[in-house]
């Protein structure tokens, strides 16, 4: 096996496990550990990795802080978060104009978008860490508008005057958001009144709305309402949702398509 074709197995076990020892890697690879240390330093030097005395991690998670809000929520139904995020990047498109909010499952799907063939699209996103992991593409003639604004402790997210701004003549293709939460008549909520101000901005920009949500947030209740489900064209969620025969009713009589994800 040579460098190149070794070193993309690496990112793939690290894109799975979030890091990974030297051991593990010279019995996967069936290499010596010169060889890893090697490509550890070849990956860390292009920016995929950060080396650590065992090993690596990914460059994101070294920049995401442990013990963070953004960080612990990320862990939370991780399996889910990562097959919506990868059902997700299958409705894009080259040549779009994208606009993702500061959830952790679209910071999931930067990196699909990342992995992607995806080429020359243009990501409007309030989220700190995911422009950082969206500014890692290589070659892909990808530009990444970050909107601005206070960003909030351990969030990674940021909003105020400066993103509307931005926002003001834009016209994208799609927007997808993320929610904390759809109350039983099906709105969307979220516990910040930021982040919801933030996002009906978002669904004013963009010609086709896209829901991502673990089915756990349905029937959470937060404190602002920001949208209702009818105002989405697609909703992409995990199995779970089928537990939820109240909503599994509402689809039905909304116009919209339900994509329901495997793990």
């Amino acid at each position: 096996m040579n460098g190149p074709a070794r070193r993309q197995i690496i990112l793939e076990y690290l894109d799975e496990k979030e890091e990974v020892n030297t051991d593990y890697l010279v019995k996967k690879l069936k290499v010596s550990k010169p060889t890893v240390y090697r490509d550890l330093i070849i990956l860390e030097n292009e920016g995929y990795l950060k080396k650590t005395k065992n090993g690596a991690i990914k460059i994101n998670e070294f920049l995401i802080e442990k013990d963070g809000y953004f960080s612990i929520g990320l862990k939370v139904n991780l399996n889910e978060k990562k097959a919506i995020a990868k059902k997700a990047s299958e409705f894009l498109k080259s040549g779009e104009t994208i606009i993702i909010d500061a959830g952790s499952i679209n910071y999931l799907l930067a990196r699909e978008i990342n992995k992607s063939n995806l080429m020359n699209i243009n990501i409007i996103t309030n989220n700190i860490i995911t422009q950082l992991i969206l500014v890692q593409h290589k070659n892909k003639f990808m530009r990444v508008f970050a909107t601005g604004g206070l960003i909030k402790d351990g969030c990674s997210s940021a909003a105020g005057d400066f993103t509307e701004f931005l926002l003001n003549d834009v016209i994208a293709d799609k927007v997808i958001l993320t929610t904390k939460g759809i109350d039983m008549n099906g709105n969307l909520t979220e516990y910040d009144y930021g982040e919801c101000a933030m996002k009906k901005r978002f669904l004013e920009k963009a010609n086709t709305r896209i829901l991502l949500t673990q089915s756990q947030k349905f029937g959470k209740v937060g404190i602002y309402n920001v949208a209702n489900l009818k105002d989405f064209d697609m909703i992409i969620t995990d199995s779970g949702i089928k537990k939820h025969n109240e909503f599994l009713d509402k689809f039905k009589s909304m116009d919209i398509d339900l994509i329901i994800t495997k793990i």
